[in-house]
């Protein structure tokens, strides 16, 4: 059950830190934690330790189950702050199949996060070159393309049009 609620969890991460609104984070909820009940904002959290994973990630170091929930909320408030204009209006939805949820925003941001077991078929993806926000790897699209080679192990996808 644990890889699921993980996967789960981290696809919930990326729609909330891409999809139109401002992004909530608990304080000292930035690392995995695992409860079976909502995060508690007056519990004590070791900033020490947040700080040192950070500075881990930044430098350079793997990322891993323990650290990837803070790797994802550099990359995307990163992205965020790189590139406010898609930030700033809407969204456009992309037909991407039942069981993923993709939407583009202001034409040079594009999210796919699998929310379901179903198997990804073909999207109408927005063309040109791309860089996956979280690997560094750049891309070309065109329409029709297929979802699956888009999401990642953990299901899902963040690229940033070039």
């Amino acid at each position: 059950m644990a890889p699921l609620g993980e996967r789960a969890a981290l696809g919930q991460l990326v729609l909330k830190l891409t999809a139109p609104g401002v992004p909530d984070i608990y304080q000292g909820d930035e690392l995995a934690y695992r409860a079976l009940v909502d995060p508690d904002n007056r519990r004590p959290v070791d900033f020490d330790w947040h700080q040192a994973q950070l500075r881990r990630l930044m430098g350079g170091s793997p990322v891993v189950d323990e650290n990837r929930k803070l790797f994802l909320i550099l990359r995307l408030l990163g992205l965020r702050a790189r590139r406010p204009e898609p930030f700033s209006g809407g969204y456009e939805p992309l037909d991407a199949g039942p069981g993923v949820c993709a939407f583009v925003r202001g034409g040079d941001v594009m999210t796919l996060v699998a929310v379901r077991g179903d198997e990804p078929g073909v999207a109408e993806l927005p063309g040109g070159r791309w860089r996956d926000v979280l690997s560094g790897e750049e891309r070309s699209f065109g329409s029709p393309g297929s979802v699956a080679a888009l999401l990642g192990e953990h299901g899902f996808g963040v690229f940033e049009r070039l």
